[in-house]
């Protein structure tokens, strides 16, 4: 089936289907809430650790990964603010009771595309995990900057990496090892309430907002949800995902990259274990920006001097 859908269409789907996912968020997200959390902790601690007070935004907050994250390292009397286009998601997130911030945690339903907020009103801006569901990214991260103060940073976190699309060498591995299985990522019934699939409520729930046709797959909903993920639909599609030049170019080059990191370089599978660990080590020293998951660390530059602060 083509899929094609508008972008007001895929920010609907994606508030329904985290809607409906918001319960079952945590536990079938391991590969986030397991495998990201040293890295976020360790990127977290190391720009925010011992800085001054900030006011932090964080974008597609979900059920509050980032802040029980930064909660260890925050700096004294900042102020946070999470915002998601799910209010279920928000709700679950509430729910954590995330404390730490002396000037408290505060919720707001937003659409990335239209912050609600001043120009340069924020410190840092975290997005994690959150870009690829944008349809239009470009004009989402333009909007980040917008509300971002000159010197603040831009956090873009555990997002698919084109260039590991593009090296044949890790494709091939990824392959072999068939922890992916053909590097497509196995969309496995999600479950939610009474046992009904995430993916069965979703296709029930979504004729009440828009006419989605009811024979889209499990695959399907999966790719419109994750609408720039490469292996969303249970393949690998060389065209989505993002690239570090392409994001600092769509900001009219007025960020700076601090920071980079990529890693998982078979793919989805986990190479912290054995054998796999001594290649995913080789193939970070000839490969670092190749990895299947990157993370990034912008800077706003100071429009006068035209250096960051």
């Amino acid at each position: 089936m083509v899929l094609d859908f508008s972008d007001a269409e895929i920010k609907v789907i994606n508030e329904v289907f985290h809607d409906i996912e918001a319960d079952a968020y945590d536990c079938s997200h391991d590969e986030i809430f397991v495998g990201e959390k040293k890295t976020a902790q360790d990127i977290f601690s190391r720009f925010f650790a011992g800085a001054a007070k900030q006011v932090i935004l964080d974008i597609g907050s979900g059920t509050g990964f980032v802040p029980s994250t930064l909660n260890a390292c925050r700096p004294t009397g900042s102020a946070l603010i999470c915002g998601d286009i799910s209010l279920q998601m928000l709700k679950k997130s509430r729910e954590k009771q995330v404390k730490g911030f002396s000037t408290g945690i505060s919720f707001v339903k937003l659409d990335a595309d239209y912050l609600p907020f001043a120009s340069r009103s924020f410190d840092a801006i975290i997005l994690f995990s959150v870009l690829h569901h944008l349809p239009d990214y470009g004009r989402s991260l333009q909007e980040a900057s917008r509300v971002l103060k000159e010197g603040g940073r831009l956090f873009i976190l555990h997002e698919p990496n084109k260039r590991f699309s593009q090296n044949g060498l890790l494709v091939a591995f990824s392959r072999l090892v068939g922890y992916a299985r053909g590097l497509a990522a196995e969309v496995r019934p999600r479950q939610g309430k009474k046992g009904r699939s995430i993916y069965d409520r979703f296709r029930a729930a979504i004729q009440t907002r828009l006419s989605l046709p009811k024979t889209l797959t499990d695959a399907e909903i999966q790719a419109l949800v994750d609408i720039h993920s490469p292996t969303a639909a249970g393949k690998l599609d060389k065209g989505r995902g993002f690239l570090v030049e392409n994001l600092v170019s769509g900001l009219n080059n007025e960020c700076i990259v601090e920071y980079q990191l990529t890693k998982n370089f078979f793919c989805k599978a986990d190479d912290s274990q054995g054998l796999l660990r001594l290649f995913a080590s080789l193939f970070s020293l000839l490969f670092p920006a190749d990895g299947y998951i990157m993370h990034l660390v912008l800077k706003k530059q100071n429009r006068v001097a035209g250096v960051g602060k």
